[in-house]
């Protein structure tokens, strides 16, 4: 049996691991968790619901530009083809992306921001 520790406590949220599926490459702890997270282990204790749920029954969900700088969500350009390949270029801003988890209920417990340009 694998020993349970208490790894990161935020305003909406506790999360609560086994000591094995801690990523040993992570330094930060919003990191830590997002990875442990999305591979399944652990469970939170979302103070707003007061329940405790497995990570498998979270709802994860892309912030900002996505969760991946090579799978952006960017709108298409109207205006035809013309327009679009001799129109005025637009200075595009930084953009960012990342992930946030939310209990079943729909309570956010954590997101950062894993990339950005």
């Amino acid at each position: 049996m694998s020993e349970k520790i208490f790894l990161h406590e935020t305003k909406s949220a506790k999360f609560v691991f086994d000591k094995s599926s801690i990523p040993a490459d992570q330094k930060e702890p919003v990191y830590i968790v997002i990875t442990a997270l999305e591979s399944g282990s652990g469970s939170v204790l979302c103070k707003a619901c007061n329940q405790e749920y497995p990570a498998d029954q979270l709802v994860k969900e892309p912030i900002g530009h996505g969760t991946s700088p090579l799978k952006t969500n960017l709108t298409q350009k109207k205006g035809g083809f013309f327009k679009n390949l001799f129109g005025r270029k637009q200075k595009l801003p930084g953009m960012y992306g990342g992930v946030c988890f939310r209990c079943p209920e729909g309570h956010e417990l954590i997101s950062a921001r894993t990339w950005m340009t």
